[in-house]
């Protein structure tokens, strides 16, 4: 409202021309005025035009039936009207011309309006900043339509964008849920926001239904966050006892799901919501949650007051226990305008938001940095037109795949309908320049390798050779662990359950996939005497003992998973190609295998647990024919030789 109705703050520069005017006209320009300040807009606009008709040259009459057009999104109408207004006070007049213009998407109009605000002398410094600050604005947008792409932006179906306003999408890590504010709008004081959710079914069409669970109440809840796998939601509710002040972030988990029309859509409940803690909310506004796909870095909005101009984005990162003290981003994003609706894509580096602050084309435009190397943030480019226009564009999400968009369109503040509501949820495809680095959504499934039977305890540990890991455990939800990762990753997958072995593999995404969700099980056996199991992630460099770097990791798993089974005695076994003398082999084999030892010794694991014997090249797994063949036969093995239970 506040970004429509500014031109109100001009009311007193007419006080001189009101006086001028007839009687009639002034009581009909003071109804008005009544009226507009209690939103009566009907009673407001024959009043305001009865005005005008009375006394054609009424500027101030002029001027706040201008306002009331634009306010009610009357494009045409409201710019005669200020134009009308401008013959004998320009200077509010060509202000607020110039505003409308831009909000029309009627650039060169507006150029021309500020042009002429721009040429009267004497103007306040802030108004003439803003007039300069929106005229490179109209100009870029000029430029932006001349080189528009040819993206189509369509609205989701009805069942989607139902409501009177719906908003702030999120997509879950799979692609197949969405989760999305709608708004009944019965009149300012009436407005009512809920979380709802779609689920895409097998014919690709969404299907929607308010979230269930404990998230929504009788008060304002939106703005959501799901995480990748679904689990949890962030979301924002105001003025609950719990909070801090104004609106803040909560986390609920999921308590249950069913299974839904398609064959990889879930419809989730979710339990009682808990306040996010003073590391994020403080009795400042805080609102529009993007959680990172890994789970550790959550975007948000803070701002001194709703509405306000001062609103920044925000990001905490999870310590392990709780979401540490906020930092607002640098001013590479934020600027002293307002910021909104940040989103994480899930490849951990493309940040898109929207903003009034960058150069744009008016009100919200979207808005992409990439995150660095070396942690700062990169260019902030202008998604362009026609992603961008003239109405707010917000609340944008991206699918995995970082080609296909859902966003945000409408014009906020407006007392506008269309069949579909004042702001709808559209999606587009990206340009293949903006588009987000491709990842995939990974469903790893825990199984009991004898029963097929899945194993609810499992506890998983995925890491790149990098040292990043990501830990999670599926007991909450089932046996299974899902994780977006990009294309072309290396990754060591550890998977431990009580009473088994340990799962120890290699993840090696593939450059280019044709589809964007990978299912695949992992099948563990049960902990008994004389079972072996290979360490997939035990690397040594070449033709030595010495371990590298990336199998730290694995080692500290293998160290967590004796300490959970302490009644197991192992023997380490080293393995070699048949390249080399036999002799050198068994050297080489058995001093591996004693390396492994050493460094689980080092963890604390007790040495009379810990045997260790090299068997060169003497049991291959393939042929040593091939080179391939030769590096599977490398490697390290765990072999059972007690379990003190005689299992």
């Amino acid at each position: 409202m506040q970004r429509i109705l500014i031109g109100l703050l001009f009311t007193g520069l007419f006080h001189g021309t009101i006086q001028a005017q007839s009687r009639f006209a002034i009581h009909a320009y003071q109804n008005g005025m009544q009226h507009m300040r209690t939103s009566q807009w009907p009673e407001a606009m024959k009043d305001l035009q009865l005005a005008v008709k009375r006394s054609p040259d009424y500027s101030a009459a002029w001027l706040q039936l201008g306002h009331l057009h634009a306010r009610l999104g009357q494009c045409n109408q409201g710019i005669l009207a200020y134009a009308k207004a401008a013959e004998s006070s320009p200077r509010a007049a060509r202000f607020a011309q110039g505003k409308l213009s831009m909000t029309c998407g009627l650039y060169q109009e507006a150029l021309k309006a500020y042009d002429a605000y721009l040429a009267l002398p004497n103007l306040p410094e802030a108004f003439m900043k803003e007039a300069e600050r929106q005229r490179r604005n109209a100009h870029f947008s000029v430029d932006a339509i001349k080189v528009a792409g040819n993206q189509v932006i369509e609205p989701l179906s009805d069942s989607v964008n139902r409501q009177d306003a719906n908003y702030f999408p999120s997509v879950s890590g799979n692609g197949m849920a969405m989760t999305y504010t709608a708004r009944n709008h019965q009149g300012e004081a009436q407005s009512h926001e809920d979380i709802w959710l779609a689920t895409r079914q097998a014919d690709s069409q969404w299907q929607s239904q308010r979230l269930k669970g404990f998230v929504n109440s009788g008060g304002n809840e939106g703005a959501a966050t799901l995480s990748g796998d679904q689990s949890m939601i962030i979301f924002t509710a105001c003025d609950r006892e719990s909070g801090y002040g104004s609106c803040d972030l909560y986390l609920a988990k999921a308590i249950g799901r069913h299974r839904t029309d398609s064959a990889h859509a879930w419809s989730y409940v979710y339990g009682k919501p808990v306040n996010l803690g003073p590391g994020v909310n403080t009795a400042q506004w805080e609102s529009q949650p993007s959680l990172a796909a890994d789970g550790h870095s959550l975007f948000f909005i803070r701002a001194a007051k709703q509405g306000r101009g001062d609103a920044n984005i925000w990001i905490s990162y999870w310590d392990g226990k709780t979401f540490a003290k906020a930092q607002p981003l640098g001013s590479q994003i934020n600027t002293p305008y307002a910021e909104s609706t940040p989103f994480m894509h899930a490849d951990g580096k493309s940040l898109f938001f929207a903003s009034e602050g960058h150069v744009g084309m008016g009100n919200l435009d979207l808005f992409k940095s990439v995150l660095q190397a070396d942690g700062s943030w990169g260019e902030v480019v202008n998604l362009g037109s026609p992603i961008n226009g003239p109405e707010d564009d917000f609340g944008m999400a991206v699918n995995p795949n970082g080609a296909i968009a859902y966003m945000s369109r409408g014009k906020l503040g407006h007392e506008t309908s269309t069949s579909q509501g004042a702001i709808a949820i559209h999606r587009f495809e990206l340009p293949a320049s903006l588009v987000a680095s491709p990842v995939h959504w990974v469903v790893i499934h825990a199984m009991d390798a004898q029963s097929r039977e899945p194993l609810p305890q499992a506890t998983w540990t995925l890491y790149q050779h990098d040292g990043f890991s990501y830990n999670a455990s599926s007991a909450h939800l089932g046996a299974s662990f899902e994780i977006s990762l990009p294309s072309g990753a290396f990754m060591g997958l550890n998977v431990m359950a009580q009473g088994y072995n340990l799962a120890s593999l290699q993840f090696d995404m593939p450059d280019h996939l044709d589809f964007d969700v990978i299912h695949d099980s992992v099948f563990l056996d049960p902990l008994v005497e004389s079972s072996h199991f290979i360490l997939e992630n035990i690397l040594f460099a070449h033709d030595e003992s010495t371990l590298l770097s990336s199998s730290i990791e694995e080692i500290d798993h293998v160290a967590d998973w004796l300490r959970a089974n302490p009644q197991v005695i192992i023997r380490l076994e080293g393995h070699t190609d048949n390249v080399g003398s036999h002799a050198y082999n068994v050297t080489l084999s058995q001093s591996r295998a004693d390396v492994v030892k050493e460094a689980l010794v080092q963890r604390g694991i007790a040495a009379n647990r810990l045997m260790s014997e090299g068997f060169a090249e003497n049991q291959p797994l393939e042929s040593n024919e091939t080179a391939d063949g030769r590096s599977k036969n490398r490697r390290t093995e765990i072999f059972i030789l007690s379990t003190a239970n005689g299992r």
